[in-house]
């Protein structure tokens, strides 16, 4: 093997064109020799190396180019230069005079950084893995939604599922074309290649689309039995490939090579002509189809290599590293995958009469000699592995069994600042899967207590949208432990609240020129008040989940769109035909709907209920702007064409505005939030309140703005302070005394205020709350145009009883029947910390304790509507 290093080159051989004493550069390659040697993911934790040849290069690349008719494209480089991917991508832009835009390291992995450089430089063609297009289009895909460049977007190295391409779909006519590519690295980088559609429907999540196309030319595809026999059409068994992109072998690795490049007993005389006489024994399941398409269906039985995020890993060798870490303390081990996204999952046997503690454990996963991918995110001890009736471990056994929700050793707790505690909430969402709250302390680690990078996409999102703070992947690698985290999150909160300086009338201006929208109206469908079909946002809360299932329960109610629902949200909805689920966020601004979906949804919807909203009193406004006040606006728009009814949940907070602890349900307009943006959930649902205002009075839609006291009930979140105070109050027999507390506690089931506001809702507009379905449908036979109402309403939903907080233990007496003391605030904390409250509940009452003004709670009993 020839080889010329360029920097050993005279400068006029490299320069002196002009000159023309330029020294012609022989061209020393051959096509059968090496290219490249290209290391595997390191799956045994010694990567193999393999010899990739310049014929086999330059074949597939050609073939690439021509299939997707490729020119001069602008292509992103975003995979790491150890993996084959990366070749594709910097050889597509260079070898058609293109350009090859190489994501900085800071960027990458950060998939709102990277969708910003994306269109920042007009990129036209990508390749990623699907879980790799998934985090972009699931967090960066706003952006993306208004990007007409992105011509090609080809993956591999993963299956691809309806999620992923419901993703696309959502870029509507933006949608770049897909194509799938099949092959292992020892193949030089793909064999075949087979156009995706992205459909309209609704897909399924999670259902994988398998076919990876058909073969490239000069590529052979075989599928055969264990005896190395061809099996018919329409039959599975392992997939071999022969070609010319066969790999010359496995660098110093003769016995390995000579087993998986083996003699290709079907090829052509025309293959055998070119010198293509082996195959490649790729240990994929898969089947041929009728028309040539190649159907992927995982790895063989018994062999337990896998693909985590395009990265090969082999579990037994994950486990014999692991093994080999501590023999003298572990047995056996067993490691397999879990969980969406999936994770590594170590199961163990300890040596008779040893133990290790959790915390050795963690210990024990975060120095083992491998990448941090490739370490199992949890270390499970078992008594004995399950074994089948071989007596081999049983592998599907093991994956079956559920995952510990809790530690085994107890830990006192420790007090984290609001912040922190704040911080941890999003930290047990994020990892539902690997810990549970009452683990995170300051120090932990995310990386430590079952994280990993695409996690920290998913961490990166939450904050994102509860927090309403943008920090990029990077930062959250630098500051990976609970608290430096928090003071990371927490300075740029502060950089927020310095740039505070709130012109309401400017925030909450209405545009005219929505008016426009209105015109078209008497064209379009009248609204249903029978059959009806209803948007709901906010369907994963407390009180926006209960307000879901009274819809559910509704005879006149068809369908119902929740709207801007999270990946792990969806999963807490209840399954129904009448459900139709649209994933989103309240932080893009058409709540994640693309055009058509809009389009339909404003063609069909018959009522609009916005109970989705973000945050809590200790946000700045800023950081609450997009997710309440923006799809406030996106939910107006929606309903103006066709004057969709709306109803807006807002806060009973916005009522101590006006200075006083109880008033009717009116407008308060004329009373502005403060200008520092401090309140900022309260201030955000005021400036929501008057934007629909606005709407209503400039339109004629007909808004319905409900304020609903506290709402309680066995579901509520173990974050919300008045639930916790109830319960371990009930707990205790025992409440805590409000020294610098002043107002009203007025609490009410959640199920009697979801059912009041569902009836209001559905009302017909100038008859009474709970018409029924056969009254309504007689009315709209009468007359096709619904009877005079006003276009804008205010409803307070209370429970009637005005208990004042110095008199809340009479109260809870009232409520059991039973004796209840009353506790200074420090003891009732302590006492309830013992308990096991919520660490985040403790630091906020503390905090309360320590504010020297007093602390309002208003009453919302002084009348019913306005």
């Amino acid at each position: 093997m020839s080889t010329i290093n360029i920097s050993d080159l005279s400068t006029s051989a490299k320069h002196d064109t002009k000159s023309q004493k330029s020294q012609k550069i022989w061209s020393l390659a051959q096509p059968k020799s090496p290219a490249f040697l290209f290391y595997t993911s390191g799956s045994t934790g010694v990567p193999k190396g393999m010899l990739l040849s310049q014929a086999g290069f330059v074949n597939h690349l050609a073939f690439k180019i021509r299939e997707l008719s490729l020119h001069k494209e602008v292509v992103l480089q975003q995979s790491s230069f150890s993996f084959d991917m990366s070749l594709t991508q910097i050889f597509c832009a260079l070898a058609n005079g293109g350009t090859l835009i190489i994501v900085p390291q800071g960027v990458r992995g950060d998939p709102v950084e990277t969708a910003k450089l994306m269109l920042k430089e007009n990129v036209t063609f990508t390749i990623a893995t699907p879980s790799e297009y998934l985090t972009l289009l699931r967090y960066g895909g706003e952006p993306l939604r208004q990007y007409s460049s992105w011509h090609h977007a080809c993956m591999g190295g993963e299956v691809i599922t309806d999620r992923l391409i419901q993703e696309f779909s959502r870029l509507d006519k933006q949608n770049p074309i897909l194509t799938n590519c099949y092959g292992p690295t020892e193949i030089s980088l793909a064999a075949s290649f087979g156009k995706v559609s992205v459909s309209s429907k609704e897909p399924g999540v999670g259902e994988p689309c398998i076919s990876v196309g058909k073969a490239l030319p000069n590529y052979s595809i075989y599928i055969v039995d264990e005896e190395c026999r061809p099996l018919p059409v329409g039959y599975t068994g392992e997939i071999c490939i022969g070609g010319a992109g066969l790999a010359l072998g496995y660098f110093d690795l003769p016995e390995l090579t000579k087993s998986k490049f083996v003699s290709d007993p079907f090829a052509a005389q025309e293959d055998i002509a070119k010198g293509w006489t082996k195959m490649f024994k790729t240990g994929d399941k898969g089947r041929l189809l009728a028309d040539g398409s190649l159907t992927f269906m995982g790895r063989k039985e018994g062999d337990t290599q896998i693909k985590l995020r395009g990265l090969r890993i082999e579990l037994e060798d994950v486990a014999s590293t692991l093994l080999q870490a501590v023999p003298e303390m572990i047995s056996e081990c067993v490691v397999t995958v879990r969980g969406d996204p999936q994770i590594l999952v170590a199961h163990v046997v300890f040596e008779a009469g040893k133990i290790m503690s959790d915390t050795e454990l963690q210990c024990l996963v975060r120095d083992l000699p491998l990448p941090r991918y490739m370490c199992p995110a949890m270390v499970i001890p078992l008594q004995r592995l399950p074994r089948n009736s071989n007596q081999k471990v049983d592998r599907k056994a093991i994956e079956s069994m559920p995952l510990p929700t809790h530690r085994q050793e107890t830990q006192p707790q420790e007090i984290l600042t609001l912040s922190e505690g704040e911080l941890g909430l999003l930290w047990e969402d994020v990892l539902h899967q690997t810990t549970t709250r009452h683990q995170l302390g300051r120090t932990s680690d995310f990386f430590m207590v079952g994280g990993n990078s695409v996690l920290l996409i998913t961490l990166q999102g939450a904050i994102k949208e509860a927090l309403g703070i943008a920090i990029s992947v990077m930062e959250l690698y630098q500051a990976s432990t609970l608290g430096r985290m928090a003071a990371r999150i927490s300075s740029k909160k502060e950089q927020q609240a310095q740039e505070e300086d709130i012109d309401w009338d400017l925030e909450t201006e209405y545009s005219a020129s929505l008016v426009f929208n209105t015109r078209a109206s008497k064209s379009l469908n009248s609204i249903k008040y029978f059959d009806r079909e209803v948007l709901l946002t906010g369907s994963e809360s407390f009180l926006g989940s209960e307000i879901l299932q009274s819809l559910l329960k509704d005879l006149n109610v068809r369908r119902i769109h929740c709207v801007a629902v999270s990946p792990q949200g969806q999963t807490k909805l209840s399954r129904s035909e009448k459900i139709v689920v649209h994933k989103g966020s309240l932080q893009d601004a058409s709540l994640g709907l693309s055009q058509n979906e809009i389009i339909r949804l404003q063609s069909c919807i018959d009522l609009i209920i916005h109970a989705g909203s973000i945050g809590h009193c200790l946000n700045n406004y800023s950081s609450l702007r997009v997710p309440n006040l923006h799809s406030t606006r996106s939910i107006a728009n929606l309903a103006l064409p066709r004057l969709i009814p709306v109803h807006f949940l807002s806060s009973n907070r916005v009522t101590l505005l006006s200075g006083s602890t109880a008033i009717p349900p009116i407008s308060l307009t004329s009373y502005s939030p403060p200008l520092d943006g401090s309140e900022g959930y309260t201030a955000s649902k005021w400036a929501g309140e008057r934007i629909l205002e606005n709407v209503a009075r400039e339109t004629g839609l007909r808004v319905c703005v409900h304020r609903a006291c506290a709402v309680t009930g066995d579901q509520a979140p173990s974050e919300d302070a008045l639930n916790a105070l109830l319960r371990y109050s009930k707990l205790m027999l025992a409440v805590p005394r409000f020294d610098n507390f002043e107002g009203f506690f007025d609490f009410r089931d959640v199920r009697e205020v979801a059912d009041a506001i569902t009836v209001e809702a559905l009302a017909y507009p100038g008859g009474k709350a709970g018409d029924t379905a056969a009254a309504i449908n007689a009315a709209t036979v009468e007359s096709s145009n619904p009877p005079a109402a006003a276009s804008l309403r205010f409803m307070h939903h209370s429970s009637g009883v005005k208990v004042p907080v110095q008199e809340f233990r009479q109260r809870m007496e009232q409520i059991h029947g039973c004796p209840f003391k009353e506790l200074g605030m420090t003891e009732w904390i302590d006492r309830a910390r013992e308990l096991g409250l919520e660490v985040l509940i403790t630091t906020y009452l503390e905090a309360l304790v320590e504010k020297k003004e007093t602390i309002s709670f208003p009453y919302l009993g002084e009348g019913g509507r306005s």
